[in-house]
């Protein structure tokens, strides 16, 4: 083999030089050189899984799934995974979900930078909005509530239905089920009766 022959690494894509300590390793493992390229032998053990790792884009370094520094991040810190490669801070996860193509950026100055502007931004703009619609937050707030008791109502109505069909009911002071035959006409089950009295 000659020492300015080089190839592709198959599990990593880097150029590699032909009978340099990498090849070897991969020819003794489980590769062939045929035709100027490494070919996976039938016969070869399966493939151990790679770690996956993410891109921390505070910092622009890698960080390994299950070192010390991933789960210090993940569960310390608060960092979210974003697209399933960029670790990012709490304050850039809402912006990072709504803009993901913020986070595409090389440089790690320029792309805090952008998330930063962009933050400031949303800030301005929601600041602006309050200001000329002071009641807009307190109706989204009615309305949510109202939406929100409806499909309580909605979903206990058939939950009921369902218990009527089972011949069940509920007590109406504890809410335990007792059977529909021997529930008094006060609506209370045994022991709430007995307290009552």
């Amino acid at each position: 083999m000659s020492a300015n022959r080089y190839t592709i690494n198959p599990l990593t894509g880097r150029t590699i030089r032909v009978g340099g300590p990498t090849f070897n390793q991969l020819v003794i493992e489980a590769y062939d050189y045929l035709n100027s390229g490494l070919v996976r032998r039938a016969t070869a053990p399966p493939l151990t899984e790679v770690r996956q790792s993410y891109l921390n884009i505070e910092t622009g370094r890698m960080v390994q799934y299950g070192t010390r520094t991933y789960f210090h991040l993940i569960q310390h810190v608060g960092y979210e995974i974003i697209e399933d490669y960029y670790l990012v801070p709490p304050r850039y996860v809402e912006i990072a979900q709504s803009n993901p193509s913020l986070l595409y950026w090389q440089d790690t100055p320029r792309r805090l930078e952008l998330l930063e502007t962009a933050i400031t931004n949303r800030i301005n703009f929601y600041a602006e909005w309050n200001q000329r619609n002071p009641d807009y937050r307190q109706r989204v707030e009615e309305t949510r509530q109202f939406v929100e008791r409806r499909q309580r109502e909605t979903q206990q109505e058939a939950q009921l239905r369902r218990l009527a069909e089972l011949n069940i009911a509920l007590c109406k002071e504890c809410q335990m089920p007792v059977n529909l035959n021997k529930l008094p006409e006060n609506g209370l089950c045994e022991d709430c009766s007995k307290e009552e009295i």
